[in-house]
């Protein structure tokens, strides 16, 4: 199911001949319909069931399947795209925060049409908008951005790939969040040794 749409597209996978494609298609294809997934409870041992939407995370095929998957995301002059995994982020850069904000709204419009296609679903509440900058205040009222008709919050601190992103690029907010967790770690650490 999911080759359907791009094993009648072999031309996106440049270097690849037709034959290769054919044969790295079919044995994906095969891979994924052979797939089952068994759950057991401690009380009674499910039976087997065959997978008919997704595919387990962490296998060997995940990243080839994910880098398949995303290979027609849209792509626009003004806006770059940064991915990792399921992390994502829209990236647009100007003088003006109004040309900034367009980009970014006219990108999110055509990934829109590409997320109702391959039937992804976004949680704006779980998005943010962060604006670096040298001036010493962002301006006020800034033009939300939206995704499938709902706001996505400006904030002053994002956390991508693990890191605290302020809008100064102190990492201020990260260090001081690394150093908590140090103190606790530490502390809970300090108690084990002592229990001894």
């Amino acid at each position: 199911m999911l080759f359907v749409l791009f094993l009648g597209h072999p031309e996106k996978f440049a270097g690849c001949s037709p034959l290769q494609f054919e044969h790295l298609a079919g044995a994906l294809f095969g891979f994924l319909q052979s797939e089952i997934i068994q759950s057991e409870s401690w009380q009674d041992p499910l039976p087997p069931r065959p997978i008919r939407s997704g595919h387990p995370q962490g296998s060997l095929s995940s990243p080839l399947l994910f880098t398949l998957y995303v290979n027609d995301i849209p792509q626009t002059d003004s806006s770059h795209l940064a991915m990792f995994a399921d992390d994502t982020a829209v990236i647009s850069q100007n003088k003006r925060f109004s040309v900034v904000i367009s980009n970014l709204q006219h990108y999110i419009s055509l990934l829109e049409l590409w997320l109702n296609d391959w039937k992804i679903k976004v949680n704006a509440s779980k998005s943010a908008c962060l604006m670096f900058t040298r001036r010493l205040q962002l301006p006020v009222g800034l033009t939300p951005v939206t995704i499938f008709g709902e706001p996505v919050p400006w904030v002053n601190v994002a956390k991508y790939l693990g890191l605290f992103l302020d809008t100064k690029l102190t990492f201020a907010y990260h260090i001081e969040q690394t150093r908590k967790k140090a103190i606790a770690v530490h502390a809970m650490l300090k108690k084990l040794l002592e229990k001894e």
